[in-house]
């Protein structure tokens, strides 16, 4: 089978699943056990997925440092994945879920650090300049987290009505996660500059292949802020589908 086959036959399958997943969402019945098994089934198919782009990726991913630094952005959708099971199927306590709602963001704010990581690594010459800028990406991730961390004692990210323990139910943002979100935006705008005057594919179908995901994300992190009820109508796994899409550009 010719590369072109297998990658054609790669995206097939990835939106498939994705689509059965969308399916597995969508299920509404009052059987509990039903209910749970498809949101089961629904997280099952996407870990598979980034547990065989992570396998995929030590196997096929030369560069040292890329291979890494996508090897640690799968694994970051993984424990992404974990985090919402435990929180909507094993924890049932009020602080339990907080903490796994604040856990979120050690992918939300890594991974797109991670992607841009893994962008200026792409045919990279003097290693050592970008391994100090990264090294300063991930330290200013690092603050990042933990502010969310300590939100409860300062609520400069998230400020909360009532007393604790403290819900994502009923609370509005703060100032520090504005600049998370504008964090994430540059990470992502940077990301698809460099894949872009990296890409050694000519062509206009190529030039946006590449910038299409990262706008499609962004316009689902401004509708998820403002609380746009289509958002989890239509587009509540488009996150993980997107990240699978954001991935098959490395």
């Amino acid at each position: 089978m010719t590369y072109s086959k297998k990658r054609a036959l790669s995206y097939g399958v990835i939106l498939i699943s994705v689509l059965l997943a969308y399916f597995c969402r969508q299920v509404r019945t009052e059987n509990v056990f039903m209910r749970n098994l498809a949101d089961q089934c629904r997280s099952c198919i996407y870990l598979g997925m980034y547990c065989a782009w992570v396998i995929y990726l030590g196997k096929h991913v030369v560069h040292k440092k890329t291979r890494r630094c996508l090897t640690a952005i799968g694994c970051l959708m993984v424990f992404w994945f974990f985090v919402r099971t435990v929180k909507f199927h094993i924890l049932h306590d009020p602080l339990g879920e907080h903490i796994c709602w604040y856990l979120y963001y050690i992918p939300m704010i890594l991974i797109p650090v991670l992607g841009l990581a893994a962008a200026m690594f792409l045919g990279e010459k003097e290693e050592e300049k970008t391994v100090r800028k990264v090294i300063i990406l991930l330290t200013v991730a690092a603050i990042l987290i933990v502010s969310v961390f300590t939100n409860d004692l300062h609520q400069l990210v998230f400020r909360f009505f009532k007393q604790p323990p403290f819900s994502d139910k009923d609370y509005s943002y703060g100032i520090v996660f504005m600049v998370i979100q504008g964090w994430i935006l540059i990470c992502l705008t940077g990301m698809e500059i460099i894949l872009i005057r990296k890409s050694r594919i000519p062509g206009k179908k190529q030039f946006w292949l590449p910038v299409i995901p990262g706008i499609l994300l962004l316009g689902w992190n401004i509708g998820n802020i403002l609380r746009l009820p289509f958002i989890k109508i239509i587009a509540g796994d488009m996150t993980a589908g997107l990240n699978e899409k954001v991935n098959s550009t490395f």
